[in-house]
C-alpha cells in the first residue's frame, strides 16, 4: 500500500509541475516589475562576483533591511553572471522552481491522504491565484526556496525508517529553507510535528539504530536553529528585531498600533488572507495604508472574518488531536506557524500584508483542503475539484499576465483599488523613466490626495516638478515636505524620518536653480 502511494504521487507530482509550467509560463515574457528594480536593479553587489562574499555577511538589501536570504540573493549573483541582465531567464526559474513546489505538495500529499487527495492538492495549489505574486514577481523567489526547503523536510520525515541519509536531507532541507527566508526556522517545528503526529496514528516502535538516527536528527536540527539565533542576534545589523525608526507607517501601519490594536490589527489581517485563499476575487501588490490601518475596524469584515477563521483553526485543531488525524494535526499547525511569523504579531516585520506572505501557508492550505476533499461522502467530488481548477486557473493566468507590463499592472490596480498609495507612486516612477511627465505629475497628484500628510508623493512631484524645469513649484513641494516631517517628529512619532531623502533633493533643486541664474 505504501509503494502504490509513492508510485501515485509521483504521478499527481508529474501532472501538477506541468500544470504549474503551462499556466506561468506566461509571466516569462516579463520584466521587473515592483520590488524587483530594488533587489536585482539596483543592487551593486549582484553584478560583481567580487562583491558576492556580502551576501553572506549583509542583509538581503543594501539599506536598512534586516532579512538575511543568502541563497536566494546567490541564485540570483549566479543567474546574472551567466546570461546578464535576462529578465526572461530569472522568471523561468521562478516557473520551474514553482513547478518543483507543486510536487512536493503532491508527493506530501500522497503520503498523508493518497492518491486522490495528491491529485487535488497538487493541481489546486498550481492554479491558486494567491501565489502569482510569488511566481510573477522576481523576488518571490524566497517563498518558492523556502517551500522547497520546508515540504522537503516535511516528506522526507514522513517516510520510514529513519535512514541517515533521509535525516541528512532534512537538515539539507532545513538550511535551504533557512538561508532562502526566515520562516524557515519552523522546519524543525514542522518536522517535530509531523513525527509525532503520525506516530500516534501508526505506533511503529523504533528500533535501536532508527532512535539514534532520530536523536542524531533532533540535535542537528535543535543546534543549528540555535546557532542561526545567537549569530544574528549578536551580529547587530541582522537582528530579529526590526526599529520602529527604520520601518515606514505607510508599508507596515502596525508600528502605530498602540494596547489592544495590535493584537485586534493581526486578527484583522487574518481575516483578509483568508479571504484570499478562499475566495481570491481581487488581487493587487499594495495593502499598506490607506487600505489597511493601525486599528481595528470593527465596521468592516475582515476583523469578523479573521476571529471566524482563526476560531476554527483552533477548534479543527483540537479536535484532529483528539482523533488522531495526523494529516488535518500536521497542516493546521503548519498554516498557523507559518501565518504566525508573517501576522507581525510576535515581531514586527516589513510590511502589514502581501499576497506572496502567504505562499508557504496556503502549502499547507492545500494539502488540508485535499485531504477534506477526499473525506467528503458527495458525489461529484470530482466535479468539484474540476471546477475549483477551471477557475483558479483563469483568474492566475489574467493576473499573471499583467505582470509583464509594470504600467498596465499598477494601472489596473488603482482602477480597481484606488486608495493604493504604494502602487500609485510606482506608477509614477515607471511614467517618469520613460518621459511621462505629465502623466507622473497627475498621479502623484492623485496620490498627495489619497494620503496628503505622507512625505513621499511630495518628494516625487519635487522630482519630476525638477524634470519638467518647474523650479519654483518643486520648491514649494520640498517646503511642504520637510515641513510636514519637522511637524511630525515634533509630535514624537518614532517612525523613520525622510529628511535623509528630502535633503539631497533640496541639494539637487539649489544646483538647478543656481545654473539657471543669468551670468
Amino acid at each position: 500500500m505504501r509503494a502504490n502511494h509513492q508510485h501515485t504521487g509521483r504521478n499527481a507530482a508529474i501532472v501538477s509541475a506541468l500544470l504549474a509550467i503551462v499556466l506561468y509560463a506566461v509571466t516569462i515574457r516579463g520584466t521587473y516589475v515592483y520590488d524587483d528594480v530594488y533587489v536585482l536593479r539596483q543592487d551593486q553587489r549582484l553584478k560583481d562576483p567580487g562583491q558576492w562574499g556580502k551576501y553572506l555577511t549583509e542583509p538581503y538589501m543594501p539599506s536598512i533591511d534586516l532579512l538575511y536570504r543568502p541563497v536566494t540573493s546567490l541564485s540570483y549573483a549566479i543567474q546574472w553572471w551567466v546570461h546578464g541582465d535576462r529578465p526572461w531567464a530569472f522568471h523561468l526559474v521562478n516557473v520551474l522552481l514553482h513547478a518543483g513546489v507543486c510536487a512536493l505538495v503532491a508527493l506530501a500529499s500522497a503520503r498523508l491522504a493518497g492518491q486522490l487527495a495528491a491529485y487535488a492538492a497538487g493541481l489546486l495549489f498550481a492554479v491558486h491565484p494567491v501565489h502569482v505574486e510569488a511566481v510573477a514577481n522576481i523576488v518571490g523567489r524566497a517563498e518558492l526556496l523556502c517551500a522547497l526547503g520546508m515540504l522537503g523536510a516535511l516528506l522526507l520525515v514522513l517516510h520510514r525508517p529513519m535512514t541517515f541519509g533521509r535525516a541528512a536531507g532534512i537538515v539539507g532541507c532545513f538550511l535551504l529553507a533557512l538561508f532562502s527566508k526566515e520562516q524557515g526556522m519552523l522546519v524543525p517545528f514542522v518536522v517535530g510535528m509531523a513525527w509525532w503526529a503520525r506516530n500516534r496514528v501508526d505506533p511503529v516502535p523504533l528500533e535501536k539504530a532508527e532512535k539514534r538516527r532520530m536523536q542524531w536528527l533532533a540535535m542537528a536540527l535543535c543546534w543549528s536553529l540555535a546557532g542561526y539565533i545567537v549569530a544574528r542576534e549578536n551580529y547587530v545589523p541582522l537582528r530579529f528585531s526590526w526599529d520602529r525608526f527604520f520601518l515606514d507607517w505607510t508599508i507596515n501601519p502596525m508600528i502605530r498600533a498602540r494596547g489592544w490594536d495590535r493584537l485586534w490589527v493581526a486578527v484583522e489581517i487574518a481575516g483578509r488572507y483568508a479571504q484570499l485563499l478562499i475566495f481570491p476575487w481581487r488581487l493587487m501588490p499594495d495593502y499598506g495604508v490607506p487600505i489597511t490601518g493601525w486599528m481595528v475596524h470593527w465596521n468592516q469584515w475582515p476583523i469578523y472574518a479573521g476571529m471566524v477563521s482563526l476560531s476554527l483553526g483552533a477548534a479543527g485543531l483540537i479536535v484532529a488531536i483528539w482523533k488522531k488525524s495526523a494529516p488535518a494535526t500536521i497542516c493546521l499547525v503548519g498554516m498557523a506557524l507559518a501565518y504566525g511569523m508573517v501576522s507581525n504579531l510576535p515581531t514586527l516585520i516589513g510590511t502589514i500584508m502581501g499576497e506572496r506572505l502567504m505562499y508557504l501557508p496556503s502549502a499547507f492550505g492545500m494539502i488540508l483542503l485535499g485531504w477534506a476533499l477526499m473525506r467528503l461522502r458527495i458525489k461529484g467530488k470530482s466535479v468539484i475539484v474540476v471546477m475549483l481548477l477551471i477557475l483558479g486557473s483563469v483568474r492566475t493566468f489574467t493576473y499573471a499576465h499583467l505582470w509583464n507590463d509594470p504600467v498596465r499592472l499598477y494601472e489596473t490596480v488603482i482602477a480597481e483599488e484606488p486608495n493604493s498609495l504604494r502602487v500609485r507612486i510606482v506608477l509614477a516612477e515607471e511614467y517618469r523613466r520613460a518621459g511621462r511627465l505629465e502623466e507622473a505629475a497627475n498621479v502623484l497628484a492623485d496620490a498627495r490626495r489619497v494620503l496628503p500628510d505622507y512625505y513621499l508623493p511630495w518628494l516625487r512631484s519635487a522630482q519630476v516638478a525638477m524634470d519638467r524645469g518647474r523650479l519654483d513649484e518643486a520648491e514649494l513641494y520640498l517646503d511642504h515636505a520637510e515641513k510636514m516631517e519637522e511637524s511630525r517628529m515634533d509630535h514624537g512619532l518614532t517612525e523613520a524620518s525622510p529628511l535623509m531623502l528630502l535633503t539631497p533633493a533640496r541639494v539637487e533643486l539649489d544646483r538647478l536653480k543656481a545654473s539657471n541664474r543669468p551670468k
